[in-house]
């Protein structure tokens, strides 16, 4: 099992937002028509939310 803390939690946001980084021009260029990012939390910090999630072994989001 994977210890999670806030280490790994930074750990694992740095890579996702370089990743973002790299990625959301490419994506933003694929999508139709003009969809915008609206939201107040970044893709970023969706995406380690999710990453934490399902490293964490827990099966419940509540």
């Amino acid at each position: 099992m994977i210890i999670l803390n806030t280490t790994k939690l930074t750990e694992i946001f740095v890579l996702v937002d370089d990743f973002m980084q790299e990625f959301t021009p490419y994506y933003d260029h694929k999508l139709l028509g003009s969809q915008v990012w609206r939201g107040k939390m970044s893709k970023s910090e969706i995406m380690t939310i999710l990453i934490f999630f399902h490293l964490s072994g827990i099966r419940c989001f509540f």
